[in-house]
């Protein structure tokens, strides 16, 4: 009989075990999401279990601020104490430099309520207030949609809602009659909030920084939106520095077709970027080589565009080569994997020396 009760015992805990080690697991259909997370190094320790169980509001902010975080934002602290129910608190300092971000707020009565469970209309908010403090151009909608739940959501939660509902952030739970639920007092589980914010920390367009001013080339006047999404295929930060280049009175972005833009310098130097098939050409054609400003923008965008310096130094070696003879060719494959063609063209009329790096 006692062997029997001990065998039954081993079995109720070797079940339970069992279970708490498929509850510290992430979801099937989390695992793509849960696990590039943890190697961006977005999901703190402490939540890396328990996959399953509700996310409370100060386990948000630490996810929020490890996405922060990564996009080099600092905060100062101006307000040491924003709340009265955070003193002692485990992460009373995240939870103060999440409020002084201006990623988080509290309730009337001035608590934060850390250890509270998060509601998927508040989850919207705080999803705003971090996109917001990484790219300060955001702005909530003006419209609202229509949803079978609308008379759940707080007033106060309206546009927040709307918001991730239109960036395709957080999207319904079901359909009545035709119409997207929301479920706004629903909880969110520490996989759902690990998944979300993984995805908003991937998505270059929500969250670049870049303002463009309108270009106009002949009668075609490109919009900030249009350079927008110029910038989204070549990289905002190389339209960046490419329309401050040409607005220095020497050069000009001469051309701008689908997923690639063209710089003309007054000599007729040309410095063409384009992405294609996702793979970045960076090209230039040099009427001389004694156009240092050109060769030094062409260098500039090399390194923003491919996000290192490794080809600095062969683009150097063959520019003296060419000085040399321009005959000198060269084309291969650097360490870096990066494709170059560097080769001299005289058409008699004109002389021409071409540069390629793609990768």
């Amino acid at each position: 009989m006692i062997k029997k009760r001990r065998m039954i015992i081993s079995v109720i805990l070797l079940l339970l075990s069992m279970q708490l080690f498929a509850f510290a697991d992430p979801s099937d259909w989390a695992v793509e999401f849960v696990e590039p997370a943890i190697e961006d190094n977005i999901v703190p320790q402490p939540l890396r279990t328990k996959y399953q169980d509700n996310i409370t509001r100060y386990e948000y902010v630490l996810i929020a601020l490890k996405v922060l975080e990564q996009n080099d934002i600092t905060v100062d602290i101006t307000e040491p104490n924003p709340f009265t129910d955070i003193s002692g608190h485990a992460y009373e300092t995240e939870i103060i430099k999440a409020y002084n971000a201006k990623i988080v707020g509290g309730y009337e009565d001035n608590t934060f309520r850390p250890d509270q469970e998060i509601k998927r209309e508040e989850v919207a908010a705080l999803v705003y207030n971090l996109v917001k403090a990484i790219n300060p151009n955001t702005e909530l909608p003006v419209s609202k949609s229509l949803f079978s739940d609308n008379s759940q959501i707080s007033n106060w939660a309206i546009l927040y809602v709307e918001f991730n509902y239109v960036k395709e952030i957080i999207s319904g739970t079901g359909k009545i009659n035709g119409l997207d639920t929301i479920d706004p007092l629903g909880k969110t589980t520490r996989e759902q909030a690990i998944t979300l914010l993984y995805k908003v920390s991937k998505d270059v367009d929500l969250l670049a920084q870049y303002e463009y001013d309108p270009i106009t080339i002949g009668t075609k006047t490109w919009s900030s939106d249009e350079l927008k999404d110029l910038g989204s295929q070549v990289g905002y930060d190389v339209l960046e520095e490419a329309s401050a280049v040409s607005g220095r009175g020497d050069v000009n972005i001469d051309e701008i077709i689908d997923n690639s833009f063209k710089l003309v310098y007054q000599d007729g130097s040309k410095i063409e970027i384009s992405n294609i098939s996702d793979t970045m050409y960076v090209s230039a054609v040099f009427t001389n080589l004694d156009n240092e400003k050109a060769q030094s923008d062409y260098l500039d965008l090399l390194k923003l565009a491919y996000e290192d310096q490794t080809f600095e130094s062969a683009f150097i070696n063959t520019v003296q080569e060419m000085k040399k003879d321009n005959t000198y060719v060269f084309n291969g494959n650097l360490e870096d994997g990066s494709y170059v063609e560097c080769y001299f063209e005289d058409f008699g009329d004109g002389a021409y020396y071409n540069f390629l790096y793609k990768r």
